[in-house]
């Protein structure tokens, strides 16, 4: 539920700053590009793990070897996002 109301979120607020810095926006658009820019990336990692974390949580209702399976696999998922995060900032 989290993970699928932040990517509505953030495809929002891509279509708020596409908008806002389209050549042929009215002059006063421009402001808006901050505060989508913010929503957009802020919803776009809340959801990216709240779905891993969703992922990683799924095996354990079927099976302990499973469960196992899925976190692991959810947390090098996580792991390369998050190299991939702290070396685009």
């Amino acid at each position: 539920m989290i993970s699928s109301v932040g990517f509505i979120v953030a495809v929002v607020a891509s279509t708020m700053l596409i908008a806002a810095l389209h050549p042929d926006a009215p002059m006063g658009a421009s402001h808006l590009a901050g505060t989508a820019q913010v929503a957009m990336t802020l919803s776009f990692v809340l959801a990216l793990f709240a779905l891993l974390f969703s992922l990683g949580a799924s095996g354990w209702t079927r099976s302990r070897a499973m469960g196992w399976t899925t976190s692991i696999a959810a947390g090098v998922a996580t792991l390369i996002v998050l190299i991939l995060i702290l070396q685009t900032g």
